[in-house]
């Protein structure tokens, strides 16, 4: 019998026990939704009127609008209109979980605990790992844009930036905020990667963090993280955005965007918008499990580890 098949069942097993003993409350929340939430390079699969959702977050949330629980977590599948590749389907396993008060501290605590605990499952199975969990790297994007391009993040105008970029790269700045930021980002983040010890890289800009907190002392940086696994990303987390006005400038300013990269915008937003007067204080993780099994199993393509 094929050694990651029975090491992948073992693993997801693994993560609902990881969860299941700190007393995460486990939520299967539907697939097929009125509203998947709004990312600005996302694609989403409709199915008549409905969507299959592309993150269970929306329907999470609105669970803990209504209900307040402590802790929440969803493993399941989600679905996304995107390019497929070698770390990519276009249908894949996601774990999202939620913690009343929960700091970036405590998420990346979460994190480093299930992705140590995983390993010992898949060292169990015979097959070696090609990373060590620990020591992990941490870096700022706040920090990395003022060494690498003299950019303070918070304190630069979106005309400012695209000055900059047009002097830094020679090239027409023709581009949305966002992708402005990704070709003055990526070259840094791909030369971070090329070490195989993990890495944690927060201080993100808010205008591609569409639903994170704000950090207190500059109201352009958000309260986010995302985690790899050199090459690829594995898992993202935040402090959640609360209240429904900052709900709904988040979404129409991310909508804006979508029209202008000729992306349809999102609607049926308001109820949603509605309940983030009543949601507590969270925080929240979302990993992409299949990328962290083909991670930990030492596979280069993710069709060797994924059904989908």
């Amino acid at each position: 019998m094929d050694k990651k098949a029975i090491c992948r069942s073992k693993l997801l097993y693994g993560i609902h026990a990881f969860f299941q003993e700190r007393d995460f409350i486990w939520l299967d929340v539907p697939s097929l939704v009125d509203f998947p939430g709004i990312e600005a390079n996302i694609g989403f699969f409709r199915c008549e009127k409905k969507y299959l959702h592309p993150s269970p977050e929306v329907e999470i949330k609105k669970i803990l609008a209504r209900e307040s629980y402590e802790k929440v977590y969803y493993l399941g599948h989600v679905f996304r209109k995107e390019n497929m590749d070698k770390t990519h389907r276009e249908e894949f396993m996601m774990l999202e979980w939620y913690r009343r008060r929960a700091t970036l501290k405590d998420l990346e605590k979460d994190l480093t605990s299930l992705v140590y605990h995983l390993s010992e499952i898949v060292m169990d199975c015979g097959i070696d790992l090609d990373f060590s969990p620990f020591p992990f790297r941490r870096y700022s994007v706040k920090e990395l844009f003022i060494e690498k391009y003299d950019i303070d993040l918070c304190n630069i105008s979106e005309i400012e930036l695209k000055k900059k970029f047009e002097k830094i790269t020679g090239r027409s700045a023709d581009y949305e905020i966002d992708d402005i930021f990704f070709l003055l980002y990526l070259p840094m983040e791909e030369k971070l990667l090329k070490d195989s010890s993990p890495i944690f890289i927060h201080d993100y800009p808010v205008f591609i963090s569409s639903l994170a907190r704000i950090t207190s002392d500059c109201p352009k940086i958000v309260r986010r993280f995302e985690y790899y696994i050199p090459p690829v990303e594995i898992a993202n987390a935040y402090e959640e955005l609360r209240g429904k006005d900052n709900y709904l400038r988040r979404f129409d300013f991310i909508n804006s965007l979508r029209i202008k990269k000729g992306l349809p915008p999102v609607e049926n937003f308001r109820e949603f918008c509605d309940l983030m007067d009543k949601i507590g204080d969270y925080g929240g993780a979302a990993l992409g499990v299949d990328r962290l099994i083909m991670r930990l199993s030492g596979s280069t393509d993710i069709g060797e580890i994924s059904y989908s």
